[in-house]
């Protein structure tokens, strides 16, 4: 059996890998309206978020702060 890895990223962080803009990557998109801008796009990812954080609060994700790469 592996050791525990104290240095591991988990201990000091999380990773949520999101496919955007809707309909791109792994992502579907069951309805015929497609994201052709930047702004729609946005929106889209502002809403998963918010939802996100909060239908998840057993998770203390709010109290982390939140950076956005990509």
């Amino acid at each position: 059996m592996p050791n525990e890895n104290v240095w591991a990223w988990n201990y000091f962080g999380h990773i949520l890998c999101i496919d955007q803009p809707l309909g791109v990557g792994f992502s579907f998109n069951n309805n015929t309206q497609k994201i052709n801008n930047t702004g729609d796009a946005a929106s889209h990812l502002v809403n998963f978020l918010t939802n996100f954080f909060a239908n998840n609060p057993k998770l203390s994700l709010k109290q982390n702060p939140l950076y956005i790469a990509g």
